[in-house]
């Protein structure tokens, strides 16, 4: 297993036991997500030279806040739970992992709706049989992309 794998792994990881540490060290959700979003920023702009990639639109950067709200949110409910109910709190790994189900919903409903060439592929098994080709070749990068045929 490469570094690139087992290092997001292993930070993942430790993220969800040291959330428990900082619970039994007396940390009370209120300081918690101030004090790892400090964290989070001194990684993001110590890492930001060594990323190289520095393109941002406005767009992007609104997302960007929505997927901090998003996760800030959830963070502060996993610490509420922990402070409030501690020990008699069940294991929150399908907590967690309940996260896969939810992605795997939402990107059928936002990514594959009605009429897109992937809800189509997927309700034909997704065999793109007779069409060609030209409906399940990857589209052109920066080109728009065709209207319903």
């Amino acid at each position: 297993m490469s570094a690139a794998c087992l290092l997001p792994a292993l930070c993942f990881g430790m993220t969800g036991v040291l959330q428990k540490v900082y619970g039994r060290a007396g940390g009370g959700a209120g300081w918690y997500l101030p004090l790892v979003g400090l964290g989070v920023a001194a990684t993001g702009l110590a890492a930001l030279p060594l990323l190289g990639d520095r393109a941002m639109t406005a767009r992007a950067g609104v997302v960007a806040l929505g997927i901090g709200l998003s996760w800030g949110l959830g963070m502060i409910a996993v610490m509420i739970r922990l402070s409030r109910f501690g020990r008699r709190s069940p294991k929150l790994a399908p907590l967690y992992n309940l996260n896969t189900l939810v992605v795997v919903v939402l990107a059928l409903v936002l990514f594959a709706g009605p009429g897109s060439r992937h809800a189509e592929a997927a309700g034909r098994g997704g065999a793109d049989h007779g069409q060609g080709g030209a409906r399940g070749a990857p589209e052109p990068q920066g080109q728009p992309r065709p209207g319903p045929p």
